[in-house]
């Protein structure tokens, strides 16, 4: 059988496995988790009223923009970082002390600078997820074997060809992973965005939902969630073996 299809089938057989073992689960713990078959059809009642589209259109907003400014700022910034030794003893040890940092830190000093507004919102989400693409970013950089900038050099390479031939080339798996792992970090800062500093979009179905003790409405988001979440991931994901036999090559 073509591995493909074997990674299809297997991949079919867990998600049967999860709902089975979903529904058990939910009936041995009675109200306090809702099966799978609930979670569907409060999917469904969402959908058809409307919530959940208007949610994901508030919150899509902030994720989106986050998402972007952080992939526009964080790979040119780790390029730079890496390529620059000088810059990299500047500021490496300020750019792992504020990954360390918890976002949720951060909100009230956002509060009182920016208030509730989308800009606000904005900063959490790109807090939350810069920091993963611009380290990545930067280590791939750091990674490019010597022996290919010597040849790049002996061919006679300026600095704008080395980064177009060599170093961009060689660093988008890098960056392609890190933002992966940004996208993660922009859907928690959306969902924490919108929790702490107003309660609109995702956010808003979330609360009311455990205000409501509505567990199958909560579950229902948070599975929605989690597929946009793998979506995007997949699409990185895709860039990055496009871009892995490229870095293949110039190692070979």
């Amino acid at each position: 059988m073509d591995s493909r299809w074997t990674r299809w089938c297997v991949y079919g057989l867990s998600l049967v496995v999860l709902v089975v073992v979903w529904e058990v689960a939910a009936e041995q713990a009675g109200l306090l988790l809702a099966s799978f078959s609930e979670t569907m059809a409060r999917l469904g009642e969402l959908v058809s009223s409307g919530e959940l589209q208007s949610a994901l259109w508030s919150s899509g907003r902030i994720f989106v923009v986050g998402l972007g400014l952080s992939v526009v700022a964080g790979l040119p910034l780790g390029l730079v970082f890496a390529r620059f030794p000088l810059i990299t003893a500047a500021v490496e040890t300020y750019v792992y002390a504020l990954y360390a940092i918890p976002v949720i830190t951060l909100v009230p000093f956002i509060l009182s600078g920016l208030g509730f507004d989308f800009r606000a919102k904005v900063l959490v989400v790109v807090l939350s997820a810069i920091f993963p693409i611009l380290i990545s970013a930067m280590e791939g950089a750091r990674s490019v074997p010597s022996r290919l900038l010597d040849v790049a050099h002996s061919y006679g390479s300026g600095e704008r060809q080395l980064w177009a031939d060599v170093v961009i080339p060689y660093t988008v798996p890098y960056a392609a992973t890190g933002i992966k792992q940004g996208i993660a970090g922009a859907l928690v800062g959306t969902i924490i965005a919108e929790l702490f500093l107003n309660a609109t979009g995702v956010g808003d179905l979330l609360i009311r939902a455990s205000t409501n003790f509505d567990s199958a409405g909560a579950l229902a988001v948070t599975l929605v969630i989690s597929i946009i979440a793998v979506t995007f991931m997949g699409i990185s994901g895709a860039i990055e073996r496009r871009f892995a036999a490229w870095r293949e090559g110039l190692s070979g």
